[in-house]
């Protein structure tokens, strides 16, 4: 394995990211869940469906029904300009870029539901090769706002030009 420290700053998406899910298969809820593998089929199929129906990506659903996280982002979801994702017991990736959110932000880990999603007033994606995503839609719901996005991404491209 090798490891390389990136000069460049994060960039935020111009256009918005649609979202679909993918219902083929369910992430296991264990104590691996929150850790990335090589077993990486769950992703790689939800991947191919979100290009096959003209998505940017597709989130996942664990054992029980509940969106965890997309393809390969953690998933955000705002209300009320407050910043919610689903708790790592519910089997989503333990990612850097979840951790450093946690870390800057106040957040709530809450089960997250279609439903649930459907009422957001914003959604973002975050993973430590893109940075910060923000979504424009999910299935047929549009997203009005992107500004809690922007100011995650402001600051971690203001603290990664510290570094």
């Amino acid at each position: 394995a090798e490891i390389e420290k990136s000069e460049n700053s994060f960039t935020l998406n111009e256009n918005g990211l649609k979202l679909g899910l993918f219902t083929e298969m369910r992430k296991d809820k264990s104590k691996f869940s929150n850790c990335k593998t090589t077993n990486a089929a769950i992703s790689v199929l939800a991947s191919i469906c979100a290009k096959e129906n003209s998505w940017d990506d597709c989130l996942l659903l664990n054992t029980e029904d509940n969106i965890i996280e997309s393809s390969n982002s953690n998933l955000f979801i705002v209300k009320r300009n407050r910043i919610i994702t689903s708790p790592i017991t519910a089997g989503c990736v333990d990612g850097t870029m979840r951790s450093f959110i946690k870390s800057q932000f106040d957040f709530k880990e809450k089960t997250i539901t279609k439903e649930y999603l459907f009422s957001a007033d914003e959604v973002f994606l975050s993973n430590a090769i893109e940075g910060v995503k923000w979504v424009e839609s999910f299935e047929e719901k549009k997203y009005q706002s992107h500004k809690i996005a922007r100011l995650v991404f402001d600051k971690l491209n203001y603290l990664h030009s510290k570094k």
